[in-house]
């Protein structure tokens, strides 16, 4: 079967995954009815309608606020794997982890006035908002 946007799926509220594909009126792995799903707590919805629910699940588990890290959690960070998307923004430096949480969410790290800070993010965040939410909170 050839999936997309509209292609039914079993869904369970602010799960982070899809619990079947439907297809023929039952789960196209394992053939579990329609009926049966439901009465398990699964809503049948679009395949659309369910990432954009797993990605607000993503972001109320995972997206934090920014928090205030030393130096050496910054620079385990910066030297534990290779630092994606360096870059200095409006005088400081930012990054974000190549090995990601799940999905597109990572951390990310700034050094800004000789002070540190972490927070989970997409990897579509950009970072000038990141900088806009640290100064706000801490400057």
């Amino acid at each position: 079967m050839e999936y997309n946007d509209n292609t039914l799926v079993a869904y369970k509220d602010n799960a982070l995954n899809l619990e079947a594909f439907i297809e023929d009126g039952a789960s196209s792995l394992g053939k579990v009815p329609v009926k049966e799903l439901e009465s398990e707590g699964c809503m049948i919805i679009t395949f659309k309608d369910a990432l954009e629910r797993i990605e607000k699940a993503e972001e109320a588990k995972y997206i934090n606020a920014p928090i205030e890290i030393t130096a050496e959690e910054y620079d385990y960070a910066l030297g534990c794997l290779p630092p994606e998307n360096w870059k200095h923004v409006r005088g400081a430096s930012v990054f974000r982890m190549s090995e990601y949480m799940t999905s597109n969410i990572t951390a990310h790290y700034v050094c800004v006035n000789e002070r540190y800070f972490t927070a989970m993010r997409r990897n579509t965040t950009k970072y000038e908002a990141l900088m806009d939410e640290i100064m706000n909170l801490y400057f």
